[in-house]
């Protein structure tokens, strides 16, 4: 029952950090990357959305979209031994290629 506490509370934390991020999209973001990294729901402020909203600070791409990266990826990414870490710098850099790809095609047509 404490563990429904803390994850309702965390992602009511993250909807309210994160622009357009309704607390549907939190919960699931947060519970399916909990279920692929094994973390507990003692952990998820430190282990999930402080790193999503570190990133989203810091970076070209917003928070519901680093959420949208791991809701898709968390179990296949952890299934192949990724750690969380990598499952996020390798989908940012990800979205920051294609959208400079796009800005190139762009200006050369």
């Amino acid at each position: 029952m404490q563990d429904a506490i803390n994850l309702a509370k965390e992602s009511s934390i993250l909807s309210t950090i994160s622009p357009e991020m309704d607390i549907d999209k939190a919960t699931e973001t947060l519970v399916s990357t909990m279920n692929a990294y094994k973390i507990d729901a003692d952990n998820v402020r430190d282990e999930i959305s402080s790193k999503i909203n570190q990133i989203g600070n810091n970076f070209p791409i917003d928070n519901n979209g680093i959420a949208e990266i791991l809701k898709r990826s968390s179990a296949a990414m952890a299934a192949a031994n990724n750690t969380l870490d990598e499952n996020i710098a390798l989908g940012v850099a990800g979205r920051l290629i294609a959208r400079i790809c796009r800005n190139t095609y762009i200006v050369y047509i």
